[in-house]
């Protein structure tokens, strides 16, 4: 090469370095990343000579703004020192660029858009967090109609080690100790109390755990823990393992929890009722609130199948109008419960059915209703000749199924909607059957 083609190519470069090095220069000023270091030098007077240090992020965020490629460096910043060796290595300059790079270049940080959910169901995609596209999802809205046999019920503890494991990288250090102290509470119900005075205390504070999640505001971010944690407990009581002394009370402790949720105006479930209804719908119609028969804690089943009935009729209230398909979807899971071979599930479909109104009533129940109970009354026949304990929970059974469709036809003839339209003979077997039953009712509206 020439030398005044190397003076030009020198000058060329001296005046990019320079102008590179002005521009990296005020990158670093505006970040407020400057730093000074002193080789050892002094000036005349003595002073110490501070020369400024570039790293190599100033260095690219100058060439991008030069729009140029950029630099990827490893080891910027650390001292240079000269090799032992006496030799300078040649490198072939092609050879060099047409070898494979020693290490990857960093990715580029980017944004992409998918869906949460799609009326009320979360999509099957890769992004979304506790999907499995090779799997169908069993409970979720998605599907026609919800698996009511309490073995399909599965959920592993993963995803609750993954709240706890994002927790404190989401969210603040309060709102992460408020998330503890409402999760460590409610799971102290789960436990055998020692002393009156310990049970009294936990139930205090049970209490009013259940009133700040309906009432506090600026809890928005815990949403998605709290719902993953409802769901998780729900579904770990009703497996095997976890079936307790304990579990319907439990369980209306996480419906509450749900119900809080709901009542609360700060918060907004649009995008977690795929997660939420599927658990409140196992509550109502499951065959069994626990695996074990002697598990069975008196009232508190029947009474967690009446609050996450209520639950759920909240939800269709709440959502209904953003969600044209969601009360369909829950009517026909009620209406399957309610011709269900299992009493528990009949009672959880009649109850489910009667909350939501009379229209409901008339449409699904009042068909049944006679039928049903000529079957109930074959039953009451034959257990009531047996002193078996196993033929004593079924009477149980048969006797709550009997009382809460008198109370739903109760509600429905009280309501004065009265626009079916039966045969003779079914009007004949309807006041053959429930004829007496009612007559305090008609008193009771005519007055």
């Amino acid at each position: 090469m020439h030398d005044a083609a190397n003076a030009t190519l020198v000058d060329l470069v001296e005046i990019q370095m320079t102008e590179l090095i002005r521009q990296a220069s005020i990158v670093q000023r505006h970040t407020k990343r400057s730093r000074f270091a002193s080789p050892g030098n002094s000036n005349s007077s003595g002073v110490p000579i501070h020369r400024r240090l570039l790293d190599a992020p100033d260095v690219n965020l100058a060439l991008q703004w030069r729009r140029c490629d950029k630099l990827f460096l490893a080891g910027v910043g650390a001292p240079f020192t000269a090799p032992e060796d006496s030799g300078d290595a040649v490198v072939a300059l092609n050879s060099y660029l047409y070898s494979e790079p020693i290490a990857n270049p960093p990715l580029e940080v980017g944004m992409a858009l998918h869906w949460l959910a799609v009326d009320g169901v979360q999509p099957s995609a890769a992004a979304n967090p506790g999907v499995e596209p090779s799997k169908p999802a069993v409970g979720r809205l998605a599907t026609s109609s919800l698996v009511l046999e309490d073995d399909r019920v599965s959920l592993t503890a993963s995803s609750v080690r993954l709240a706890h494991k994002l927790l404190p990288h989401v969210v603040s250090e309060e709102l992460r100790l408020y998330f503890l102290r409402v999760t460590a509470t409610i799971e102290k119900n789960r436990e055998d109390c020692s002393t009156a005075i310990e049970s009294r205390a936990v139930q205090q504070q049970t209490l009013a755990i259940l009133n700040s999640i309906g009432l506090d505001s600026g809890v928005q971010e815990l949403v998605p823990f709290l719902v993953q944690f409802a769901e998780y407990q729900i579904y770990h009581s009703f497996s095997q393992e976890g079936a307790t002394t304990k579990t319907p009370r439990y369980c209306r402790l996480l419906v509450q929890l749900i119900e809080g949720l709901l009542r609360n105006k700060h918060m907004h479930l649009e995008l977690h009722l795929h997660q939420l209804i599927p658990p409140l719908l196992t509550c109502v119609v499951a065959h069994r609130v626990d695996f074990n028969t002697y598990y069975c804690d008196g009232e508190h089943s029947w009474l967690l199948r009446r609050e996450a009935a209520s639950t759920l009729a909240n939800v269709v209230d709440i959502y209904g109008d953003q969600y044209t398909t969601l009360k369909a979807r829950i009517l026909k899971t009620m209406c399957e419960a309610a011709v269900s071979d299992k009493l528990p599930t009949q009672y959880g479909g009649i109850v489910g059915l009667s909350l939501f109104g009379p229209k409901a009533i008339e449409a699904f129940l009042l068909p049944l209703c006679v039928r049903h109970w000529s079957k109930w009354e074959k039953q009451l026949k034959m257990l009531l000749a047996c002193n078996s304990k196993s033929y004593q929970i079924q009477l149980l059974e048969v006797l709550h199924c009997q009382q809460v469709l008198l109370e739903s036809l109760g509600e429905y003839i009280l309501s004065g909607d009265l626009c079916f339209e039966m045969s003779v003979l079914m009007e004949e077997e309807f006041a053959t059957t429930f004829g007496e039953k009612f007559t305090s009712l008609a008193v009771t509206r005519f007055n």
